[in-house]
């Protein structure tokens, strides 16, 4: 089981000086003389993630004493301090992917900050973590039928609107947990999309339903993507935003017209961060659950289901994620494993009907040298 990290991330707004400045290096622009920082390059999502896992990097120096308000970035991002760093994530039981992600997010904003640095060293040990085989057990655990994922998040809707001794706040909360998880299990969309989402932009009415779109900047692979929401979930949709969302709504103190275009807001009002979404969706299916689930693991959930249920469907996967090409190979492999499985599972029950059992290998083979002695 993962322990507890013993640090805790630390907001961007209380970083030291010299690494506050990748904000600022983020809205620069070129001089006559001078090329754009990588960092005005990202898109937002990327930016997020940069950030999200540089604050665990800095909550980590603070933590080991490491911490110095005055030193150069640079001079954290040392094979000395990176392999400390590793070893204490590893040990807290995180995976050598989720490794990779934190270090890839200091190697790219050393790329920012100290664009001279050398930083192949860094690549390679990424590289390393990538290349380390994960526990297949606690991706399996982390793993549910869709369906399951939706009763979990109907079961929350139902709680708030049969609540009796629940504050209407606390039903607001439940049911905006719920219609999350069921839209990002049936949507399957990214989490740094879903925390971007405003009304009449990404959230549009559509008839009797909603449409939902992003463009491609918003979009990891510089695609744009759009889809119409079934009638159920519109429905679902159509409830949170005439009764729960004004309750969220209500408590905010922003008065920005794209704060108050949120879909999802958190308790205080204000709009509901992705790394507020990430904890909601650990904290609801660990609760469910055996083990808690990611919100990427919705997406992993997704492709297996429909490989599973309709193996022949198996090229929808590519759409469904949003890749832009078939690289996720491993579930082509798996259908043509379910496939076999499939057409072997029907010779056996035709077989069964007529009194036979299935033929075995040894069986074929005695059979061929039977026929050759004949």
């Amino acid at each position: 089981m993962p322990r507890l990290l013993p640090y805790p991330a630390i907001k961007p707004s209380t970083w030291p000086p010299t690494l506050r400045r990748l904000h600022d290096l983020r809205q620069a622009k070129p001089g006559a003389f001078t090329k754009r920082n990588v960092a005005a390059t990202w898109r937002d999502g990327t930016f997020d993630l940069h950030v999200w896992n540089v604050s665990y990097f800095v909550g980590w120096l603070k933590w080991t004493g490491r911490l110095n308000e005055h030193a150069d970035f640079s001079g954290w991002v040392t094979p000395g301090f990176m392999g400390a760093y590793v070893d204490d994530m590893r040990f807290a039981g995180l995976s050598p992917r989720t490794m990779a992600t934190r270090v890839d997010g200091v190697r790219a904003a050393l790329a920012a900050l100290s664009p001279e640095t050398p930083a192949a060293w860094l690549m390679r040990g990424i590289n390393s973590l990538r290349g380390e085989p994960s526990d297949r057990r606690r991706t399996q655990a982390r793993t549910q039928h869709t369906a399951r994922i939706v009763e979990l998040g109907v079961s929350l809707m139902k709680q708030a609107v049969l609540e009796g001794g629940a504050t209407l706040h606390q039903r607001a909360i439940l049911y905006r947990d719920g219609l999350i998880i069921v839209f990002m299990a049936l949507a399957v969309p990214r989490l740094d999309t879903v925390s971007l989402m405003r009304l009449r932009q990404h959230l549009l009415r559509q008839g009797d339903g909603y449409r939902i779109a992003w463009s491609a900047r918003e979009m990891k692979e510089n695609r744009p993507h759009e889809g119409q929401l079934g009638a159920e979930l519109s429905a679902l949709f159509e409830r949170y935003l005439n009764e729960f969302r004004p309750v969220l709504a209500a408590n905010s103190k922003m008065s920005s017209p794209e704060a108050e275009a949120a879909v999802w807001f958190n308790k205080r009002g204000g709009p509901l961060s992705a790394r507020g979404i990430y904890n909601l969706i650990v904290d609801r299916t660990g609760a469910a659950f055996d083990e808690s689930m990611f919100p990427h693991a919705f997406r992993h959930s997704a492709a297996t289901t429909l490989v599973l249920e309709r193996p022949d469907l198996i090229r929808l996967v590519t759409p469904l994620l949003q890749h832009r090409d078939s690289s996720s190979r491993e579930f082509y492999v798996l259908a043509d494993n379910v496939e076999a499985g499939h057409r072997y599972g029907a010779v056996i029950a035709a077989r069964r009907a007529k009194g036979r059992r299935p033929a075995t290998r040894r069986d074929q083979s005695a059979r061929r040298q039977r026929d050759e002695r004949i």
